[in-house]
């Protein structure tokens, strides 16, 4: 009966050994790892000043934004690395909060320089009830996220997920989601306000650029028209297009 017990301990003794360089070696791989992604973050240069949780963080000295990345779960942690898109205040044309599908609130700068919409002072009660102050019939809320536009042609459209599945109006995750919504809205209108010029600026480029696109196009017209390449007709009405008439 000894020999069986003796056994079981040698067993539990070298299983138990065995755990102890598994947890050791697991804790040597996460030091290391961290160590990397610190260091890593420490070269992009991006420090955190402020932030709506780990929706997206603020660095208001050098004036950009970023969608954190996640890193390993065995880390659990968030930064800003070499793969995280990081954006300049001055790179937001408009944003919008959308929940299941409809658009909630939106802002964005006019030509003129005023803020079109806005975020969500003090709405978060409204949000709760409905849309837009609206009655609605769903009680959940299955997708709640916000949609950011850039000046970047490649990627133009960023999103911050808030819910991404079916959650009750009246729960706690809801009424958390509301209020990051509301948080993340608010910066993105004061960001939006103090870059007014930035943005105004390239509209206005983009406009001016598209206006002289358009007379080199009707001066090509009105070639094709004295060369008797088009007809009266197809002039005035391209010419229409050209203007918006």
């Amino acid at each position: 009966m000894e020999k069986p017990v003796f056994m079981l301990a040698v067993v539990f003794t070298i299983a138990i050994v065995y755990a102890i360089v598994a947890r050791v070696r697991y804790s040597k791989l996460q030091k290391e790892k961290l160590k990397e992604y610190t260091e890593e973050a420490e070269a992009v240069g991006f420090e955190k000043t402020t932030a709506v949780k780990n929706y997206i963080w603020f660095d208001e000295n050098r004036q950009k934004w970023a969608i954190p990345t996640k890193l390993p779960y065995y880390l659990n942690k968030y930064a800003v690395i070499k793969e995280t898109k990081v954006y300049d205040y001055g790179d937001i044309v408009n944003y919008e909060l959308l929940q299941n599908g409809n658009v909630v609130t939106r802002g964005e700068l006019s030509v003129s320089g005023a803020l079109v919409g806005g975020a969500l002072y003090g709405r978060l009660g409204s949000m709760i009830g409905g849309l837009n102050g609206k009655s609605v019939s769903r009680a959940t809320c299955t997708v709640m996220k916000i949609k950011i536009t850039v000046n970047d042609t490649v990627a133009p459209i960023v999103y911050i997920d808030l819910i991404n599945s079916e959650t009750t109006r009246d729960s706690a995750i809801y009424v958390a989601a509301c209020d990051s919504a509301q948080k993340i809205l608010s910066m993105l209108a004061i960001i939006t306000r103090e870059n007014a010029p930035v943005v105004v600026e390239r509209k206005r480029r983009k406009t001016t650029t598209s206006s002289s696109s358009a007379i080199d196009d009707l001066k090509k017209l009105k070639e094709l028209l004295d060369m008797g390449g088009i007809t009266e007709e197809e002039y005035n009405q391209k010419k229409k297009e050209l203007l918006n008439l």
